[in-house]
């Protein structure tokens, strides 16, 4: 399941844009038209430069979406003339001031990408996605693929029209990237292929003899190839005979091994990682780092009475282990401060004779 690993959908689509302009009296092109919908698109608070805005992305009004990524493609990356031998393309006249050909598109396209919570990697869980999608942001979808092909928002009215159209333009996912483990997670991935390391092991150990013995059959194979008739003659071809019928059984049981193991990897490699944190652990815990890092600030110095006391708070007030709340907001690079308790009363030692302030 190439789109499905480790908890995680990877949804990947391309909706071709629309040629030609907008209708009215001011008319626009639809890919100028889809560029300003996503420039005035609202940013999560994730950056120095989108960390005081109000506006919210519409992706944070719910709890599946890890990443979520809008890009036009107008043309397939150019990389440069392919180059060859200097002096074959002299010899052959070629012009390197006449262009060779470049790929382009009919039209553009626009990719969305995204990383969201899921069971598994069937119809079902993408359907839970986009039936979320279109209650939390409907008029922000609607505006945004209206400049595409084949959404009419005339017609793609409900969750089932809309999820029907982005299985028209997903295409699969093959290389999904997922790095959210806990230690309980790392404990439950599926263990490697079992490879023979003891059989090589004692080829290892045992090669000086295994060497000699091919060294001999070859030897009588030679013989046997060139050699006159007589008794070593024959004795050589039934070493050669047995010897050689006794080599193509390794080497078939050697390619059979080979075979196995290939189908082995390729099935294991079908089969996603376990399932790992979903968006509300990742948020509980970067809430919780914030909150600690404040904790540590504020109880440097304490006599651990008043530590264990001000950690008993912490702990009731935050809750580590409840992922619904208090917990961070999405989209947020940081929440705010919370407030803190009023600080216990330090012991101050003393002051002696001679101590500077």
């Amino acid at each position: 399941m190439p789109n499905y690993d480790g908890g995680h959908y990877f949804l990947t689509m391309l909706a071709p844009v629309r040629l030609g302009t907008t209708a009215g009296s001011q008319r626009y092109s639809w890919r100028q038209t889809l560029l300003d919908t996503l420039a005035t698109l609202p940013n999560s608070q994730v950056g120095v430069t989108t960390r005081d805005d109000e506006a919210q992305s519409p992706f944070t009004r719910n709890t599946m979406t890890h990443l979520a990524r809008f890009v036009l493609i107008d043309a397939p990356p150019y990389n440069g003339r392919i180059s060859g031998d200097s002096l074959l393309a002299k010899l052959r006249r070629v012009d390197p001031t006449v262009h060779q050909p470049v790929d382009g598109l009919a039209t553009p396209f626009l990719l969305f990408a995204a990383d969201f919570d899921a069971a598994d990697g069937s119809e079902a869980s993408l359907r839970a996605f986009t039936d979320r999608l279109w209650a939390t942001m409907r008029p922000e979808l609607t505006r945004i693929f209206a400049c595409c092909y084949g959404f009419d928002a005339a017609t793609v009215t409900s969750a089932e029209a809309f999820f029907r159209y982005v299985r028209a333009c997903q295409v699969e996912t093959t290389f999904p990237f997922n790095d959210y483990w806990r230690p309980a997670d790392l404990a439950r991935m599926p263990a490697d292929l079992a490879l023979p390391t003891a059989a090589l092991g004692a080829v290892g150990r045992h090669a000086k003899p295994i060497l000699a013995a091919l060294g001999l059959w070859l030897a009588c194979f030679l013989y046997a190839a060139l050699g006159r008739d007589s008794q070593a003659h024959d004795a050589a071809a039934w070493v050669a005979r047995w010897g050689g019928l006794a080599v193509l059984l390794v080497l078939l049981g050697l390619g059979g091994y080979l075979a196995w193991l290939y189908n082995a990897f390729k099935r294991k490699a079908r089969v996603p990682f376990p399932r790992g944190a979903q968006l509300p652990d990742v948020l509980k815990s970067i809430y919780l780092q914030q909150r600690f890092l404040e904790f540590v600030i504020e109880n440097q110095g304490r006599d651990p009475a008043a530590l264990h006391a001000a950690f008993g708070r912490f702990l009731r007030d935050h809750d580590p282990a409840s992922e619904a709340a208090p917990t961070q907001p999405p989209g947020l690079i940081r929440s705010g401060p919370q407030p803190a308790a009023a600080p216990a009363a330090r012991t101050v030692p003393a002051a002696t004779e001679g101590a500077v302030a």
